[in-house]
């Protein structure tokens, strides 16, 4: 699997963010590091779906 995320920053996170294979996001709005790494956690326990995907994350 492939996480691949938008911008990234250091800024307090509301895990408010879009994941999936076809999630569509904003590819310039910024993503705190926390989402990120939520999104990571949540891609390698709970989402067994997306094996071999290219994961968008971003607002």
């Amino acid at each position: 699997m492939i996480v691949r995320a938008s911008v990234l920053k250091y800024a307090e996170s509301s895990f408010n963010y879009s994941a999936g294979p076809s999630a569509r996001i904003h590819p310039l709005q910024a993503l705190p590091y926390a989402a990120c790494a939520d999104c990571l956690l949540r891609a390698a326990g709970s989402e067994p779906s997306w094996t071999r995907k290219v994961i968008n994350v971003g607002r």
